[in-house]
């Protein structure tokens, strides 16, 4: 049996679905906007150009031209969280906790993960987490009943 890759040639039939790459990506984002506000010497360009890449493979590369965008969404989710877990930039001055809290690194590294939730589950189809948990308990509950494409 031959796989086609992407999964989806378009995620959920529309990229403009409140898709949880979005808000993981987000979440990054806003996270490492943080860490460029509190100090105009560290400045994250790494992680955030490789998100921002993500985002363009996305929304605006794979439903043209699938095989680049499902690539190009996948290379810059991994390259940014390989980035924010060895990268000289994250490394000593942006500990993954403070006290008992998680730290901004902490909070990119998350979103980075939620993001790539959804991307693997439309690029290679397999059942992630935060997508099992939509199908099997989020989705039942809205009105005209489960959503799936």
């Amino acid at each position: 049996m031959m796989v086609s890759f992407p999964y989806h040639a378009v995620p959920d039939g529309t990229v403009i679905a409140p898709h949880h790459l979005y808000i993981g990506v987000l979440l990054a984002l806003l996270a490492a906007a943080v860490v460029w506000d509190d100090s105009r010497t560290d400045e994250p360009v790494m992680v955030v150009g490789l998100l921002c890449a993500s985002l363009v493979g996305f929304a605006a590369t794979w439903p043209e031209w699938p095989v680049v965008g499902s690539l190009i969404t996948l290379a810059g989710l991994a390259g940014a969280l390989v980035a924010v877990s060895v990268g000289p930039f994250w490394r000593g001055r942006h500990p993954w906790i403070v006290g008992r809290r998680p730290a901004v690194r902490s909070l990119v590294a998350v979103g980075i993960l939620v993001a790539l939730d959804d991307a693997v589950e439309h690029a290679v189809g397999l059942p992630t987490p935060l997508d099992t948990v939509w199908k099997l308990a989020i989705a039942p509950l809205l009105p005209g009943g489960p959503i799936s494409v």
